[in-house]
């Protein structure tokens, strides 16, 4: 079986949610047969980087767009491809993409992103069975990302967002068309993508994972009353979940508990979030190299996410490494949540604050590490990648054979 592969990033070093979840698939595409990958690197790759990749496929292209500047209303509105793809489309670099993958013959083409499509189209490789993954359905995340906004925006800025999401719901529907399937991250994801294009595509739901061995258990719960939230800064809803978190639920759970600890540990927080660094028993580190030491330290993890779609890795990472968590409905969505289980469920501040104290100080968080541990188990990559890949195996593989004359 031949595959062709295209990622919207360097799957190395594995420290943000693309990242892990473009390494999980491509060791899966890699247990199906032969992968031709080419990389679209989007920061500057640390040393060994490439190579590891390189070991992990047949052949590599690794190339780095240069990201094309936002354009204007007035240019979107004659745009074929919405802002987000556009800014990630660099015509210098396609003809290397279309001399990599041409002359082969594809069973199977996997598009790591929304962004991927045009390369994909651009190489050819659309004549193949493409399946387009989706780390969130961009059309869905638009909507909710501007309902989120809107309170604070002009009239001008209400009417630029309502021109980007026509463009992306254009661009959904056209993915559909040229597409075999979809993978998505929850069945919210899927629900949201069939009411934009209908049943023109077939759409399986694969659950963002762990990589169990670098998510162990860690142990017994501290006594230390220290919370954990865990995300990068780059990415709106975490921006957003913490400074919800910090302005609406920590100063009454601290004045209940004022011994209280938060930790908010990403990569890139803002200015604003860095102030609160040493204040009100909050640190906020910056980017850490490991994450297992802040697990182990931490007591309750908090998912205070308002918006976004697909699955959070920070709730599968906290099963996995048994550390009780408390999360909002949109934060657990798609996951195997099971409050008073597993997890407990909070969308209010009242609610939230009650139920971060719940886990701080009472004895529900180490019953409910139990049922974490149980839940991660199930959440390994390899095994949520599983029913996907025996159905691509059943499809494209006995085809391939089937055309070879292979009996």
């Amino acid at each position: 079986m031949r595959i062709a592969a295209i990622l919207p990033c360097l799957p190395e070093p594995r420290d943000g949610g693309v990242q892990q979840r473009s390494a999980a698939m491509l060791a899966m595409l890699g247990r199906l047969g032969q992968v031709d990958a080419c990389c679209l690197i989007d920061r500057p790759p640390v040393a060994g980087a490439v190579e590891r990749v390189r070991a992990m496929v047949s052949r590599l292209h690794a190339v780095a767009p240069t990201m094309q500047p936002w354009q204007p209303l007035t240019a979107q509105l004659v745009d074929r491809l919405p802002p987000i793809v556009r800014h990630f489309y660099d015509p210098v670099i396609v003809p290397g993409v279309r001399a990599f993958f041409s002359g082969t013959r594809y069973d199977l083409v996997y598009l790591g992103d929304l962004v991927s499509l045009p390369y994909a189209e651009a190489a050819g490789l659309d004549r193949f069975a493409c399946w387009l993954d989706r780390n969130r359905v961009d059309i869905e995340y638009q909507r909710q990302r501007d309902l989120s906004l809107a309170p604070g925006q002009t009239r001008a800025q209400r009417l630029g967002d309502r021109l980007r999401r026509g463009l992306t719901a254009a661009y959904e529907r056209r993915a559909a068309m040229v597409c075999a399937g979809e993978v998505v991250c929850a069945e919210s994801d899927a629900h949201a993508l069939r009411a934009c294009v209908g049943d023109a595509v077939e759409i399986a739901v694969v659950a963002n994972g762990v990589a169990r061995g670098d998510f162990p258990d860690q142990g017994a719960l501290p006594d230390e009353p220290v919370a954990l939230f865990v995300g990068g800064f780059s990415y709106l809803p975490n921006a957003d979940g913490i400074g919800w978190f910090l302005t609406a639920c920590w100063p009454q759970v601290r004045a209940r508990r004022p011994d209280a600890r938060l930790v908010v540990v990403g990569q890139g927080p803002p200015d604003w979030l860095r102030a609160h660094d040493g204040c009100a028993g909050v640190t906020v580190t910056g980017r850490v190299d490991n994450l297992l030491p802040w697990y182990a330290r931490a007591r309750a993890v908090v998912v205070p996410i308002r918006i976004g779609g697909g699955t959070r890795l920070k709730v599968v990472e906290a099963w996995s490494v048994g550390r009780p968590l408390v999360g909002t409905t949109i934060g657990v969505d798609g996951l195997d949540a099971r409050p008073g289980g597993n997890c407990l469920i909070a969308d209010t501040p009242p609610a939230f604050v009650d139920a971060t104290c719940r886990l701080l100080t009472g004895p529900d968080a180490d019953r409910l590490r139990l049922g974490a541990l149980a839940t991660g188990a199930r959440y390994a990559w390899e095994a949520v990648t599983a029913p996907l890949a025996a159905g691509w195996r059943r499809r494209y593989a006995m085809a391939a054979c089937a055309d070879s004359g292979v009996r």
